[in-house]
């Protein structure tokens, strides 16, 4: 016989208590103090959203020391879904715990580790307004949070497993019932009380203070700004000065604000457009370029009347109507003119352009090649249609001209 069985014969028998799959009872925690949380697959559910069954999942968020839970129904297992249940859970136990211990779940974990993790920015951004600190559970160790673990299939089986749900709200709202009156009702085998007893007796009063209005959930991108000094966030876009050209921002969007970051400054701040729209800031652009990428009325009117009132004038009635921004490159092509001939020779031209009702610019820019931009009714005032007038008949002229 070998020395090595030997020694393993002896290992096993004197030191086999030693064993890794030994676990050790901690002790039971302060009040308040600890709540755990997790995702559960609960099985399939028609989305009247997407027209299909989609994956249902439950986030449940467990307070130690009472046992007492909150089940939040989702579809999605990404932060904003983490940071929604959460909200529900505050608001259902009327306070947020002081430290909350999370399963190295991507939504609100970057990168595992059992000494240095990563948190997620949107989520610690929210567990710092909210006032809890975040601590995951060490990687691949589901023993680091029984409490809530054991929670996962004791809600599959006795809330969901068997029922009918109409959708998703109808899921939560059963859920949240279920909760309070069965899972909350019930004798806990560990602690052999009810846990909605133990929570209003001893730990609903330990709670930090919940203020009830609901956080704006953010969401962070790190994009690229374009050759056209924008940005593309949530199908958006958003404007940046020449400067940020080619660089890569961090950027804060809620339902309000999107706010721009470079190198953790605050550069820029626009309203929040909807999908397809933008917002852009024209001092952005260099100032040689303005006059030909702001497609604004207003603007364009304003510099024709800085070069001459006659100007503004005609670039008002050129983009006058309900949709003025087809001839918004007139405008443009017009103030040029103007630089190019002369402010007074243009504004003239630009009088007789609209008394005979011209919109073509470009027979202006004739009118002051050929010179004839001053042959005007004397008094400057009169219109084509007032001199017209002047060899006007009445119908009785033409009767006998049958």
């Amino acid at each position: 016989m070998s020395l090595k069985s030997s020694l393993l014969r002896f290992v096993n028998e004197h030191f086999n208590h030693l064993s890794k799959n030994i676990t050790v009872r901690l002790p039971e925690t302060e009040p308040g103090k600890y709540a755990q949380a997790d995702f559960g697959r609960l099985g399939k559910l028609w989305d009247s959203v997407t027209k299909k069954f989609r994956t249902l999942w439950a986030f449940i968020v467990t307070l130690t020391f009472s046992r007492h839970m909150f089940v939040y129904i989702t579809f999605k297992l990404d932060t904003r879904a983490v940071i929604e249940g959460c909200e529900l859970a505050w608001a259902y136990f009327e306070g947020i715990p002081e430290i909350l211990i999370i399963d190295n779940m991507s939504p609100a974990v970057d990168k595992a580790d059992r000494y240095s993790p990563k948190i997620n920015k949107t989520f610690m951004e929210y567990a710092q307004y909210r006032g809890f600190i975040v601590d995951p559970a060490n990687p691949a160790h589901p023993k680091g949070k029984p409490v809530v673990e054991n929670n996962v299939s004791y809600v599959k089986k006795s809330f969901f497993a068997g029922e009918t749900f109409i959708c998703r709200e109808d899921c939560q709202e059963r859920a949240t019932y279920w909760c309070s009156n069965v899972a909350g009702a019930r004798i806990h085998g560990t602690t052999r009380k009810r846990p909605i007893e133990l929570f209003k007796d001893f730990e609903k009063d330990k709670l930090a203070f919940y203020d009830k209005i609901r956080y704006d959930i953010p969401y962070w991108a790190q994009p690229v700004v374009h050759p056209d000094h924008h940005i593309s966030f949530k199908k958006s876009l958003y404007s940046l000065p020449t400067k940020y050209i080619g660089k890569h921002v961090d950027v804060r969007g809620d339902s309000a604000l999107v706010r721009i970051y470079f190198k953790g400054e605050l550069i820029k701040t626009h309203p929040r457009m909807p999908e397809g729209k933008r917002s852009t800031d024209y001092s952005d652009y260099p100032a040689e370029l303005t006059p030909y990428t702001l497609r604004n009325a207003n603007y364009q009117i304003d510099e024709g009347t800085k070069r001459h009132p006659a100007i503004g004038e005609y670039i008002a009635f050129l983009l006058s109507g309900t949709y003025p921004w087809h001839r918004i490159r007139s405008a443009q092509k017009l103030l040029r003119i103007a630089d190019k001939y002369g402010h007074k020779r243009t504004a003239a031209a630009c009088i007789k352009a609209k008394d005979y009702g011209i919109y073509d610019v470009r027979r202006i820019e004739r009118m002051l090649k050929n010179g004839v931009e001053k042959n005007l009714p004397e008094n400057g005032s009169e219109s084509i249609f007032e001199y017209a007038s002047k060899f006007a008949r009445d119908g009785s002229y033409f009767k006998n001209y049958s």
